[in-house]
């Protein structure tokens, strides 16, 4: 008796941990989404509040239906009909996205939800807008609850926590990326003031003092692995110095040395043009007059006109 209560506790704890450790990483996300909100703005953080209520109170009504896969596949695994299993799967999925479709017109049309909500305005437009942006992820949720269902039902629970894990550990660097934006100013993408470039010139004055105190609570190199890392093309201002040390480092030679006819040796800057066939020889400055006759001769004009214009001192010949 007491081998056989062992042996059951055991297999209820091999299937248990897996969903405990998934259902731990969905409340986690939960979590997540209301503390980075709330530091955000006391606006934002109601509006989440307002719309993860509404979106979960559709949500799990509509995971109600799917989840009856679960009872379904379990008695049919437990028969060993497995061919039945995947019928009563594949009807699950099209169930499972006609109910996505009746979700999507309940989310993005969610009038009836905000009346009873009673929000302030500024909270019920972020609401609207949270919930219309999240209605498209409903359908592909009730798809991961039909697989939720089914692995469920075949004892195979660590699919979804590992699915879960990764969807928390992505989500953390999605959110900062999407709630504060890589300058940390979401906001200004949909300010009318800069909606386009004709107007962020016009209010430039405005504009430009805001981006300043932005850019000033971090160090250059630290903006550029930030917009580098949403795709946005950046560059660092840099001093001289900064700019031949940068070069260096590239591995192209900052300065060549350069024989010139009356100051000797001379380091100039290198062109930063690298090819693999080679640069001409760098040249050093030339002296006054020193190529005149051979731009002109290029131009078609003979020696002998040169002589003259040389001459009537119209221009100096080396």
């Amino acid at each position: 008796m007491t081998s056989a209560v062992s042996r059951i506790a055991k297999g209820v704890v091999r299937l248990a941990w897996p969903v405990l450790v998934a259902q731990l990483a969905v409340i986690a996300s939960g979590v997540l989404d209301t503390v980075m909100a709330g530091r955000y703005s006391a606006v934002d953080l109601a509006a989440v509040g307002i719309g993860a209520s509404v979106y979960f109170s559709v949500f799990i009504g509509l995971m109600g239906v799917v989840q009856a896969l679960s009872p379904i596949a379990a008695q049919l695994f437990g028969g060993r009909q497995f061919e039945r299993i995947g019928e009563q799967t594949r009807q699950t999925l099209w169930l499972a996205l006609g109910l996505g479709v009746l979700g999507v017109l309940l989310l993005a049309f969610p009038e009836p939800f905000l009346r009873l909500s009673s929000a302030p305005p500024e909270v019920e437009a972020r609401t609207r807008a949270y919930l219309q942006g999240i209605a498209w992820a409903l359908p592909a949720m009730l798809l991961f609850r039909v697989f939720f269902a089914l692995t469920t039902a075949v004892s195979r629970p660590r699919a979804v926590m590992a699915i879960n894990l990764v969807y928390f550990a992505a989500k953390i660097p999605l959110n900062a990326l999407f709630i504060y934006g890589a300058l940390g100013a979401p906001e200004l993408a949909t300010d009318e003031r800069f909606a386009s470039n004709a107007v962020r010139v016009e209010n430039r004055e405005t504009l430009v003092p805001m981006l300043e105190e932005r850019l000033a609570a971090k160090t250059a190199d630290e903006w550029l692995t930030a917009l580098e890392g949403v795709g946005v093309p950046s560059g660092k201002i840099r001093t001289v110095p900064e700019a031949l040390q940068a070069a260096a480092d590239a591995g192209v030679p900052a300065t060549v040395r350069v024989p010139h006819p009356t100051a000797g040796e001379v380091e100039l800057v290198n062109s930063p043009i690298q090819i693999e066939s080679g640069l001409r020889p760098g040249a050093a400055p030339p002296l006054l007059g020193q190529h005149t006759a051979e731009v002109l001769r290029e131009l078609g004009i003979d020696d002998a006109e040169i002589e003259r214009l040389a001459a009537a001192h119209a221009i100096e010949i080396r």
